[in-house]
C-alpha cells in the first residue's frame, strides 16, 4: 500500500487527512527549504538553518519518504553553502539510506553528488569527486526534467576548484549552463 494512502487513512493520526491537508503539509516542506535558502542569501544564516530544521521535522512527523528525502537533501545543501562538511556529510548518507530503500534513482544521484562535496570538503578529494562523476552519471541516467542539473553542475566545479583540480571547474560550469 501507498505511502501517500496509509498516511490519508491516518496511520499515525486518529483522524483520516484529506487530500488537501495532505498537499498543504507536503507544500510546507518545500516551502521551508526554499524560505531556508531565501534566508541564507538574505545574510541570515542561523534563521535559515531554523527553516531547514522546521522542515527536516515535518518531514519526519508526516513519514513519507520522498519527502523526506527531499529534506534532508536540501538542509545538506544548506550546510554545504555554511561549509560544515561533517553535516552534509550525515544529511547525505541520510538521503542515500532513504533512497535506497525505496529506489528513489534522483535522490540517490544527487544524495551521491552531496556525499562526494563533503568528501572534498573533508581532505577525501580523490574519493569525493568520484563521487559525485558517480552522482552525475546516475543522474544522467534518469528520465526526469533536468531541474538539479545546473546546481550538480555547481557542486561539481566548487569540490573541484577545492581540491585544486582548477582545469576541471571551468568545464562543469559550462556542462550546468548549457
Amino acid at each position: 500500500m501507498s505511502y501517500l494512502i496509509r498516511f490519508i487513512r491516518g496511520k499515525r493520526r486518529a483522524k483520516p487527512l484529506s487530500c488537501l491537508s495532505l498537499s498543504w503539509m507536503l507544500s510546507k516542506v518545500t516551502s521551508s527549504t526554499t524560505s531556508g535558502f531565501t534566508l541564507w542569501f538574505l545574510g541570515y544564516p542561523d534563521r535559515a538553518v531554523e527553516r531547514a530544521r522546521a522542515a527536516l521535522d515535518l518531514a519526519a512527523e508526516l513519514d513519507h519518504p520522498f519527502t523526506t528525502a527531499y529534506a534532508r537533501f536540501h538542509a545538506g545543501l544548506l550546510h554545504l553553502f555554511r561549509r560544515e562538511p561533517e553535516i552534509v556529510l550525515a544529511r547525505a548518507l541520510s538521503v542515500l539510506e532513504v533512497a535506497e530503500a525505496h529506489d528513489f534513482q534522483i535522490w540517490s544521484a544527487v544524495g551521491s553528488c552531496l556525499q562526494g562535496a563533503a568528501e572534498v570538503a573533508l581532505g577525501r578529494s580523490d574519493e569525493g569527486l568520484a563521487r559525485i562523476r558517480h552522482g552525475i552519471e546516475l543522474y544522467e541516467g534518469i528520465r526526469t526534467p533536468p531541474v538539479f542539473w545546473p546546481l550538480l553542475r555547481y557542486i561539481e566545479a566548487a569540490a573541484s576548484l577545492r581540491a585544486g583540480r582548477i582545469e576541471q571547474a571551468l568545464p562543469a560550469i559550462e556542462a550546468g549552463i548549457e
